[in-house]
């Protein structure tokens, strides 16, 4: 008798389970634009907005400050590169 979990003849690949392709570097790129995203959006309720807004504030005097708003401002940016090619 084969151990636990062990079959006794190897499973072929089927519709069900098709052997496991890498994305492509563009598929990758995408799933994680996607996915920042569909985080982001999932984060983005009034409450942590608001939250945010205020930590904003709280944070001008704060050391690395210029950093964090260079940032958001770079991702912004991106974020506006991408939004043009659904407008488009």
């Amino acid at each position: 008798m084969p151990p636990y979990g062990a079959c006794a003849r190897r499973a072929s690949p089927g519709r069900r389970n098709p052997p496991y392709v890498p994305p492509t570097p563009e598929q990758a790129a995408w799933r994680h634009v996607a996915g920042t995203f569909r985080a982001f959006a999932e984060w983005a309720t009034d409450e942590n907005v608001a939250l945010a807004r205020e930590g904003l504030r709280e944070a001008r005097g704060v050391p690395f400050h210029d950093l964090d708003a260079k940032t958001i401002a770079e991702g912004s940016a991106a974020f506006n590169t991408i939004k043009e090619w659904f407008d488009a």
